[in-house]
Order: C-alpha cells, then structure tokens, then sequence
C-alpha cells in the first residue's frame, strides 16, 4: 500500500519499522529502495529501474546489514580503488615478472575501460561489456582470462573490506579456451633433430633440453658449478628472466631470480651423450673466451652469448627455428621439446610418470596430482640409461 509520500509500507496505517526500510517510485520514473543504515545512523538510498529490482536490492541490503556484510566503504572510483589495492594487497603475493605483467594487464585493459566507475555501482554488465569488448579488438580468450582473474580477486577484497555488497565477476560469462595441440616429435625425428644437430652450437642445449626437460631460464641460468660431469649431474638453483620495465617504477633487462616453484629447485641425472654434449661444448666455449679476451664476462654460464653474458631468448630462437627447418621437421618452440621428453618418458618409454615429475620439476597439474617424493636415484639413473640408448647411438654411422 502506498503511504505518504508514495512510500509502499507493511500496511496502510502502519509506517516501516527503522530497521524494515521501504521502496517508493520517483518522478523520473525509477524507484528508490531507503533504509537506514545502523552503523552510522544516516539513510541510505539506492535507486533502481523496476519495482521488482528495488525490492530485491532492499531485501540484500537489509539481509546483509543483519549479517554484519552490509557495504558501507566511502564513495571512490574503481580506478583509486585497483591502484590501492594493488600496490598494497596484490604486489605482496607476486614475484616481480608476474607483478609486471599484472600491472600492464590493469593500466591497459582494466582501468582505461572501468575506471571512471564508482567501485559501489560497478555491475556485472559493465564487466561484461569489457570482456566483450577486449574479444571484438582481438584478443585471446586466455587474455579475456588473465584480466578476469585480477579484476576479480581485486573486488573480492572490495567484497572484505565491505566497500561493496558482491563481487560482479561473479555473475559473468568468459569466452571458451580452446585447449592447443602441442607440437611433438616422433622418437625416429627426435633422433633426425640430434643428428642434424651435430656439431651445430646448439647441440648441447638441445641434447640436455631432450634428456631433462629443462626450462629457458633455467638453463640460460645454469653455471658451470652447478654441473657433476663425474657424478653425471646437475643442479637446478635459479633461474633468468627478461623484462621489459615499468617507467618510474622497475628498470628492464635480464634478472636472475628462485626457479618457478619450490620443486623445480632440484638435481637432475644426466645420461651420458648429453655429458659427452656438455665437454665438447666448454671446449667450443673455451675457444670463444680466448677470441673475446677482455670483452669476455666471466659470469660461469654454462650457455651465453659470444661475450659470456645471457642468451638473447629471441636469438636463440630464430636459431632454433632454422635448425628445424634445416632436418625438416615442423616449426615448434623451444619449450615444445619439455613436452616431448615427457611424452616419450611416460607414454613410449613406460617410465613411472613419478619419475618424469621430478626430472622435470612439476609441482601442479595432472603431473603432480600426487603427493610430492623424492624418487630413488637408481631408477632416475636407469631412466637416463633409456635415454642414452634412444640418443647416445652415433647416428653418423
């Protein structure tokens, strides 16, 4: 029933109770759910299109103020609000590659299509528009992803700190990802690309990318003092990165730092064709310091570039790429080859998957499913002994 003022209250002769609060149309033609909020004694309103919408919102906000969860943050744009909670919340959990990456995500996707809008009347269509948008401009749907899961973790804490009712992210459609076939080598090409690489200056990085199954960065970060040619070992420590900078806040360039997970610090058995790889290739080496002489930098890289420093990843793949085509076989990444050493570890060599875990350091995923073991070093050992009879043949001959 309509009161005074047009106020729809519990009955005709009876006004709203103070913690009830009412819905009453506009002149506008909206309708306008008020109630007072407890905490600070002030009235609230919030105004909707339909009468059905303001009785919802009064009924959530009503709902929520009884629980305790009732928004009640000051007034602020999503644009102040992402930039506090990034530098002061979000940057705490990640490493810095990661924190570039997040940050050129938010000031290039996220706040120059949200950030004008209040953080308290963000809605999920809003959200959705940008998804839509960033997809219509070209974008991947794993990127639609990667922005969706910082927006969404950052009105999650909105939601804690009780700046908003509900988190809008969670009323949204992402596009599909369409899973991609990774590029692997049968075991006869495998062993075309090693004898194509013969004597290539790549030979030795593909020989211990086939038999370890080693990161990038891990091996551009691999010392000489962390390789046991008498041990056949090695042992994972750190790992490089390049970054491009953040203006005024991060400087760019190669940066060594802890390897992907606490599990991919780890020592790895060595077959003997990639220890026969790896001698030959610190004599090769060798022989580059004495032409470099004083431009050489002696920073222990088992792998560098012609004055010692850090491979150029873009460089090394252009080589790589050109190898490939060389033997014939179809164009792949460099990280491809991590792939395929799993694959015929597991699949056609029948080595317990326990086994491929740790040579390559996993520590999520299908891989890893099952609690974490260091495996016993005879069957690492044997597992190498397979491998050298796959790859340690002279294919010369």
């Amino acid at each position: 029933m309509y009161g005074k003022k047009g106020r729809i209250t519990m009955a005709k002769s009876k006004r709203a109770g103070r913690g009830e609060g009412s819905i009453y149309p506009r002149k506008d033609g909206r309708w306008a759910a008020s109630f007072i909020v407890e905490e600070t004694g002030k009235r609230k309103t919030i105004y909707c299109k339909t009468r059905k919408e303001a009785s919802e919102v009064l009924r959530e906000a009503l709902h929520a103020q009884k629980q305790g969860m009732l928004a009640t943050g000051p007034k602020q744009k999503l644009e102040d609000y992402l930039e506090l909670w990034f530098e002061d919340v979000h940057k705490l959990h990640l490493r810095e590659t990661t924190y570039i990456v997040h940050y050129r995500i938010l000031h290039k996707h996220i706040i120059p299509a949200l950030g004008y809008v209040q953080l308290q009347k963000l809605t999920a269509q809003q959200v959705q528009r940008l998804y839509t948008n960033k997809l219509q401009e070209g974008l991947a749907p794993s990127s639609i992803r990667d922005i969706h899961k910082i927006l969404r973790n950052a009105l999650e804490n909105a939601v804690r700190w009780n700046l908003i009712a509900r988190n809008p992210c969670s009323q949204v459609t992402l596009p599909p990802v369409k899973k991609q076939e990774k590029p692997t080598l049968t075991i006869e090409q495998a062993q075309h690309l090693l004898f194509v690489a013969q004597g290539h200056q790549l030979e030795c990085l593909i020989s211990l990318v086939f038999a370890t199954g080693l990161r990038h960065g891990e091996m551009a970060a691999l010392r000489w003092q962390d390789v046991n040619l008498d041990e056949r070992c090695l042992y994972v420590k750190r790992a490089v990165s390049r970054r491009g900078g953040i203006k005024g806040k991060i400087k760019g360039g190669y940066f060594l730092g802890e390897p992907k997970t606490e599990s991919s610090k780890r020592e790895v058995m060595l077959p003997q064709f990639v220890v026969n790889a790896l001698k030959a290739h610190r004599i090769r080496q060798n022989e580059i310091r004495l032409k470099a002489s004083s431009k050489w930098q002696d920073s222990d890289l088992v792998f560098c570039n012609t004055h010692g420093g850090f491979l150029n990843p873009d460089d090394l793949l252009e080589k790589f790429h050109a190898l490939l085509s060389e033997a014939g076989l179809p164009s792949m990444r460099l990280h491809d080859l991590r792939h395929n050493i799993a694959t015929l570890l597991v699949v056609k060599m029948k080595n317990p998957l326990k086994l491929a875990q740790d040579l390559l350091g996993h520590s999520g995923g299908e891989i890893t499913n099952q609690v974490y073991t260091h495996s016993d070093p005879a069957s690492l050992r044997k597992m190498m002994d397979d491998l050298d009879t796959l790859f340690g043949e002279d294919f010369s001959a």
